[in-house]
């Protein structure tokens, strides 16, 4: 690097810094699906918005840290209170990026190895339990519309509210007996909201991981009442057109199918849980499990979505007990 150029880098602005960091974000083939437009709304709306006045070399943990609690109090962009802690957290990843970014194209910045983490706490999972599976599946088989066969798609494979919203009857191989999941639907913020009025948009674009892009192989049964409702291959699965449905719709409707057939409500992700658990609880390999969720690693499927009920529980100390701390006769 010149010396002209070294110059320009100490005096940068944030502003300066973080368009340039954006293009880099878009040309990063790393990221994927949401993830790209997720960063460039943050960066333009809260870090240029709120920092891009100040000299990149002025940043340091001190500043970045009372920035990011206070956007935890004080961070909504109509002012109307904190932002949430995924959001914060995002932004603290964001901010870790960057700064890697800045160091490795000779931008004069300040180490922030010791930025705050924003602790927030997982909310407690329930899964449906085996009477209320029974209970769904012998009402969506009855009744087979294309809504209602989603929904028992997304029961037996575990396949995200965002996949199942973007699935045409293209991504469903009857032959193979096999579902293909290669992009997901999800509203994003929009970057021309000032011009159009549009706070969001509506989006189907590459799942977020390379993990998520799989195939699933389906079971007999499921394959034999898709066979009837077959449509052609750029006809949504969900709504039977040509028209995909939104996951705010999609789970207004299932809090509609809960509440119809008298089970206590839960949100839609709640499908995905109920399956990984039930995968673990048969005895299925969990590597396994991990690749037809599409997760990254084993890890994130044990701690996120298998979650042992208290028969299972009581079923193990039983066994324990058993086993080790009765003598033998």
């Amino acid at each position: 690097m010149n010396r002209e150029e070294e110059n320009r880098n100490q005096t940068v602005t944030v502003h300066e810094f973080l368009e340039s960091y954006r293009r880099y974000l878009d040309e990063d083939p790393a990221l994927s699906g949401k993830t790209p437009a997720t960063y460039s709304y943050l960066i333009e709306k809260h870090l240029i918005h709120d920092l891009g006045e100040y000299q990149l070399s002025e940043l340091d943990s001190d500043v970045l840290n009372s920035y990011l609690k206070k956007k935890l109090s004080d961070g909504r962009l109509d002012n109307s209170g904190g932002l949430s802690p995924t959001t914060v957290s995002e932004l603290r990843t964001i901010l870790n990026s960057a700064f890697k970014y800045a160091k490795c194209n000779h931008y004069c910045v300040q180490d922030i190895n010791d930025l705050v983490h924003v602790s927030f706490h997982q909310p407690e999972i329930s899964i449906f339990n085996r009477e209320e599976t029974g209970k769904m599946v012998r009402y969506l088989t009855q009744h087979p519309t294309p809504y209602n066969s989603g929904v028992l798609l997304a029961l037996v494979s575990g396949i995200r509210i965002g996949e199942l919203c973007a699935l045409t009857w293209g991504d469903l191989n009857l032959d193979e007996g096999v579902l293909q999941i290669t992009k997901s639907l999800g509203r994003l913020p929009n970057p021309n909201a000032d011009t159009d009025g549009h706070r969001t948009h509506l989006v189907i674009a590459p799942p977020k991981t390379r993990n998520s892009i799989r195939s699933i192989p389906l079971p007999p049964e499921i394959l034999d009442l898709l066979r009837k409702q077959q449509q052609p291959s750029d006809v949504y699965l969900l709504t039977g057109r040509r028209k995909c449905m939104e996951p705010s719709s999609c789970s207004k409707r299932f809090r509609n199918l809960l509440k119809k057939l008298d089970i206590p409500a839960r949100n839609f992700h709640t499908l995905r849980h109920t399956f990984a658990t039930a995968c673990i609880r048969d005895g299925a390999d969990p590597k396994t499990v991990s690749m037809i969720l599409g997760h990254a690693s084993v890890n994130i499927t044990m701690l996120m979505y298998v979650h042992p009920s208290l028969e299972d529980k009581r079923r193990v100390m039983e066994q324990v007990y058993t086993h080790t701390y009765i003598p033998p006769s």
